[in-house]
């Protein structure tokens, strides 16, 4: 695992609170907050499921020559992991049903470097943002 900056140490502090159960969305964009009880659940089972979709090179990727699991969300998750002393687990999936799979149960965070839309915002709450890029993609 490699070297985590210090302004990414204030997502994991972000990422803990939102599993808490305090909201840190903007105020543009109300969502619901995760239930208070999230975090012990969490540490109930032991194990932090976190939602990524593995295609997304330097954020979320699955390296094709070592299988091995890379980027800035990976190594988040880590973090975030060992902050809550908790087992890790990866569970891959693509950004048409990420949110259906944490209201599910399946994943209790996406780290996937998910832009904050509006109708997201609605389902989810969202960390203070840690990337941004002027690139978008138009089809």
């Amino acid at each position: 695992m490699s070297t985590i900056a210090l302004p990414f140490l204030r997502l994991a502090v972000g990422l803990l609170a939102m599993l808490s159960g305090f909201s840190v969305a903007s105020a543009q964009s109300p969502s619901p907050a995760q239930p208070p009880e999230r975090t012990a659940e969490i540490r109930a089972r032991n194990e932090l499921r976190v939602c990524i979709w593995p295609d997304y090179f330097a954020i979320s990727y699955r390296n094709p020559r070592s299988s091995a699991l890379e980027g800035i969300d990976i190594d988040l998750a880590h973090a975030l992991a060992a902050r809550l002393s908790v087992r890790l687990r990866f569970v891959e999936t693509n950004f048409a049903t990420f949110i259906d799979r944490i209201e599910a149960g399946q994943c209790d965070i996406a780290m996937m470097a998910v832009g904050i839309t509006a109708a997201r915002a609605q389902r989810v709450d969202f960390s203070d943002p840690y990337l941004s890029s002027p690139i978008y993609a138009v089809t």
